[in-house]
């Protein structure tokens, strides 16, 4: 034991150093003992520290883990979402888009068909044999149809100066009807309708202008044509018509 007095290790006996005899005071003893006790205490918090600094750290690693794969999920999901929500969204509109074109030609169909049937009656009302559909020319006459309207212009030639019969050999056909010493290269009419809406007044409408233009007429009531096509072409309010002959 270390002598408080001189210092040195010895045996001490009664609080009375061996080496010095000394007498240690209950005061002194009192000290080294809290000093001892202190020293314990500060060496075991030292080690509680380490050990709670490295369980923490252990239990933030792990944390911070579990928070970035739960972080890195949400995120996987929320882009799964919103991958879907699009998707979703872009099949509607083209859905939407479809029976918008469904609608738009059952639309137009249902005026060329309508118009087909007045023109027919017109010519059945002044005794002429009423005349027939023909695919071809048909064709031809929704080609003017869409050409006016997407070029926004409303003439018998094209911009470029092409007429029926070259729309005719654009879609193989060829018009030839002979009357008398005449061979005759088919005829055309032609309708531009602003603001009117449904099926039978737009026909009727149609039928009933060309009907009051002498020359327009004179093509529906011609004796010797026996078919006919019929083109129409719709934007909003805007309605174009072709019928050609042959």
């Amino acid at each position: 034991m270390i002598c408080n007095i001189c210092g040195k290790n010895t045996d001490t006996r009664n609080g009375v150093c061996g080496e010095c005899h000394g007498r240690q005071t209950v005061k002194t003893r009192q000290k080294r003992v809290i000093r001892q006790s202190t020293m314990a205490i500060i060496v075991g918090f030292v080690i509680l520290v380490g050990l709670f600094s490295f369980i923490s750290s252990g239990l933030f690693e792990e944390t911070t883990e579990k928070v970035s794969e739960t972080t890195n999920e949400i995120v996987h999901n929320i882009g799964e979402t919103s991958e879907g929500i699009v998707k979703r969204i872009e099949e509607e509109q083209i859905r939407i888009q479809e029976d918008q074109r469904i609608s738009d030609k059952k639309y137009i169909q249902e005026i060329t068909t309508k118009v087909h049937e007045l023109i027919n009656i017109e010519r059945t009302s002044h005794g002429l044999r009423p005349l027939s559909w023909n695919a071809k020319i048909a064709q031809a006459s929704v080609n003017h149809s869409a050409d006016m309207l997407t070029r926004d212009y409303f003439e018998h030639d094209s911009p470029e100066g092409h007429d029926f019969s070259w729309r005719y050999s654009q879609v193989g056909f060829s018009c030839s009807v002979t009357k008398g010493n005449m061979i005759y290269g088919g005829a055309e009419n032609i309708m531009y309708l602003d603001g009117y809406y449904g099926v039978d007044r737009i026909a009727s409408e149609t039928v009933d202008g060309w009907m009051n233009s002498p020359g327009h007429k004179s093509n529906i009531l011609t004796s010797y044509f026996q078919s006919e096509g019929i083109g129409v072409a719709v934007s909003f309010n805007e309605v174009y018509v072709t019928q050609n002959f042959c």
